[in-house]
């Protein structure tokens, strides 16, 4: 009599950020038997590229004129290239700002605020940020320009290297009022 086949799959429910460890059972009768066995959750979640359907919003927001964006980065401890080249997941980060710091600037994107990560007060404490800052750019066109020009974009293969996971959000700049969070 032949031994049945035991698979093992962890799958991922909508995202959810559990996995479902299932227990697939093949008998020699040709039946089958799934038992879910075990459960665990994802790491943080690697976000390193806006996905097509992200970008296309993006661009398709309703509004003309400046953006901020807020970058929200934290590196590998060592970056992850292709080639095997070792070097610290910061250092990659600096040669991707090196490199895209002149096609930055050409667009008319400049860096409106820089600060440093110390601590979530409310929200996930598994997150760190290595990298916190506000790039501002005169306009959607001119960020999609950026990201477009060929140099940028090999430029880019440093920051993929660098990043474990990133937020970049588009913001609207506004004016502050006078009382605590209310717009001028």
């Amino acid at each position: 009599m032949p031994k049945p086949i035991f698979l093992e799959l962890w799958v991922d429910h909508n995202q959810s950020r559990t996995l479902d460890r299932l227990t697939v059972t093949f008998s020699a009768k040709h039946t089958c038997r799934m038992v879910k066995t075990a459960q665990k959750q994802h790491a943080m979640d690697q976000f390193i590229d806006p996905t097509r359907e992200q970008f296309v919003e993006f661009q398709a927001l309703p509004r003309n004129g400046t953006i901020h964006m807020l970058n929200l980065v934290r590196f590998r401890d060592r970056a992850m290239y292709p080639d095997g080249r070792d070097i610290s997941g910061a250092e990659a980060y600096r040669a991707y700002a090196r490199e895209s710091g002149p096609i930055f600037s050409r667009v008319g994107g400049r860096q409106v605020w820089l600060g440093r990560f110390e601590h979530t007060l409310i929200g996930p404490t598994t997150e760190r940020w290595d990298a916190v800052f506000i790039a501002e750019y005169p306009s959607v066109a001119a960020f999609v320009a950026m990201v477009r020009d060929p140099a940028y974009r090999d430029a880019v293969k440093h920051r993929q290297a660098a990043v474990e996971t990133s937020r970049l959000i588009r913001l609207e700049p506004r004016f502050a009022g006078g009382n605590f969070g209310e717009a001028g």
